[in-house]
């Protein structure tokens, strides 16, 4: 089932690159990636195949490149996941 991920919080565009650009090549099940600036910070969406492709690519190559990168993440932003029952994919040419 098609899984969904959004952090918002605590973040940089600058920070963001440079994991985005060691970790992307691993993205096995990456279906969509949205990234950008909002009031509370840096808001990241993240749509998968599944939660077990999110929660492996998290596990094997976010959270080490994260830490390499910013150090230990401190817990201040917030995240939300779920399985979607419904999408709906739109062109955005």
């Amino acid at each position: 089932m098609t899984y969904v991920m959004t952090t918002n919080g605590q973040g940089d565009p600058e920070n963001y690159r440079k994991i985005s650009e060691r970790v992307s090549e691993h993205a096995d099940g990456l279906i969509a990636r949205y990234a950008g600036m909002n009031e509370n910070g840096l808001a990241i969406t993240t749509v998968w195949e599944s939660k077990v492709h999110s929660d492996r690519f998290t596990a094997e190559h976010l959270m080490p490149a994260v830490r390499d990168i910013v150090g230990e993440p401190n817990g201040g932003g917030t995240m939300i996941g779920f399985e979607a029952f419904d999408v709906d994919v739109r062109s955005t040419a």
